[in-house]
């Protein structure tokens, strides 16, 4: 760890706790990379800001850490990060709180406060000869922008443009306009650069397979460089999605590419391969979220997995979710969808019957046996 002099420069009185003692202990000496990607949600939840004020100071941060990953970080509101003031070696910072290809939104919303955060970037900027070129915000903020945020964003947008960055392959001069800058106005967020190996291109630049070489993913909304990380796009609503968050499947009969939301999530029972909804009218698939029961024309006499359409509340559901959703509220249900159960509520009415015959029986044998006892 770092010397009791490095302690006070931060002003701080409480010694690491027992977390932050353990992730200095469990970590290598080379302290260039930062990266909370691996630890268990669980306990990145128990991090606060002292504990990482408290790592970030004792491996005086601010001369060392080049990448900084706050992932799963969600309880801190920024005030641990005052080691990091005035960096001149920090290159890439993602406060998203997001793992690497996971979704930016979070729930219950983290602490994070830009209030706190801002001004220890705006020390960053503002340090002649910084080196940082990579920055991504969390989603709350850039959802909720202030004042103070959008002036942030145009000092740091200020700083990328002056130093003249190429693209990798073109060579190409970046960041010129407001659609594809340094930042993108309408949302906050940075562009033009590969979130792992921070190299700069353009949107434009094709690779020797002719696919365009750096894409943002619109689950996790970071670019990856077709280097580090390939990018599928759905041809049905266009966005793209990086290996790490895609579920991306092929239609065998159009050769068309589609996401989980345009496509479906599983195999039809009945085939070996997955058919689309363009290639066959007849493919149906259950509307309940997370529900990946399906079937197209080739079973759909069969109802393997019952996947029907109510003509009245417009919905397809599988049997099993539309009793699920109907059960919730009986009064509510339309008579269309109570008619489609019909078989399943006859089943259920059997099965419960059954049950209480069953019980009936092992009362009876209960009494008889307290009979003969007396």
């Amino acid at each position: 760890t770092a010397p009791s002099s490095s302690w006070a420069i931060f002003n701080r009185k409480r010694r690491p706790s027992a977390m932050s003692r353990a992730i200095l202990s469990s970590s290598t000496d080379q302290w260039d990379v930062l990266d909370f990607e691996d630890m268990e949600n669980s306990l990145a939840k128990k991090l606060s800001d002292d504990d990482v004020g408290a790592i970030l100071a004792c491996i005086n941060a601010a001369n060392n850490v080049k990448i900084l990953k706050l992932a799963g970080c969600v309880n801190i509101t920024g005030h641990g990060l005052e080691p990091l003031r005035g960096s001149l070696v920090l290159q890439q910072i993602d406060l998203s709180l997001a793992k690497q290809h996971e979704r930016s939104v979070i729930e219950p919303e983290p602490s994070i406060s830009d209030e706190a955060v801002l001004p220890i970037l705006d020390s960053i900027v503002d340090a002649d000869g910084n080196s940082l070129k990579y920055l991504q915000l969390p989603k709350k903020w850039r959802m909720n922008r202030g004042a103070k945020l959008d002036q942030f964003l145009e000092k740091y947008n200020q700083l990328l443009e002056t130093r003249g960055s190429k693209c990798s392959e073109c060579c190409e001069a970046l960041g010129n306009n407001d659609d594809s800058g340094w930042i993108i106005r309408k949302d906050g967020s940075q562009n033009c650069t590969c979130y792992k190996c921070l190299k700069h291109f353009c949107y434009d630049c094709e690779n020797e397979d002719g696919k365009v070489i750096l894409v943002s993913c619109s689950t996790c909304e970071k670019d990856f460089c077709s280097d580090c990380c390939q990018c599928v796009l759905c041809d049905k609503c266009y966005g793209s999605l990086c290996s790490g968050c895609g579920n991306i499947k092929d239609c065998p009969d159009c050769g068309e590419t589609f996401c989980r939301d345009c496509g479906p999530d599983s195999k039809c029972p009945c085939s070996d391969g997955v058919c689309c909804k363009d290639c066959d009218p007849n493919y149906s698939q259950c509307d309940n979220d997370g529900c990946n029961k399906a079937h197209c024309n080739q079973c759909q006499n069969g109802k393997e997995n019952d996947v029907e359409y109510c003509c009245i509340c417009q919905v397809t559901f599988c049997s099993e979710c539309r009793f699920l959703k109907c059960s919730e509220w009986w009064k509510g249900s339309c008579n269309g969808c109570l008619k489609l159960i019909a078989p399943k509520l006859a089943e259920e009415l059997d099965q419960k019957q059954l049950e209480i015959e069953d019980l009936k029986s092992k009362l009876e044998e209960k009494n008889n046996e307290c009979r003969r006892m007396t």
